[in-house]
């Protein structure tokens, strides 16, 4: 999808701001996702925990809503045992 994204990436502040240059300029989302599951081995290895730790997944797109073309894919995983989401109302 962006071949100088590589290139471009150091100077990338935005990926919203990324892709309106390139000419995205409408945005949507076809799901946001939050599941628990186990790690993996790499898993594991990367949030240095074992196998009985359960994550927090959350998935989420980025679509073109002219085009309809997936611009982006994020998957962010927690692990259970050391997140904390602050949901004070100041």
């Amino acid at each position: 999808m962006f071949p100088m994204i590589k290139k471009d990436g150091h100077a990338i502040e935005s990926m919203f701001s990324y892709y309106h240059k390139l000419g995205y300029t409408e945005f949507t989302s076809s799901k946001s996702m939050l599941s628990v599951a186990h790690p993996t081995l790499d898993e594991q290895s990367l949030l240095a925990c074992n196998s009985l730790v359960p994550l927090l997944i959350v998935e989420t797109d980025c679509i073109d809503v002219t085009s309809k073309r997936i611009l982006e894919y994020t998957k962010i995983i927690y692990r259970s045992d050391k997140f904390k989401y602050d949901i004070t109302i100041d």
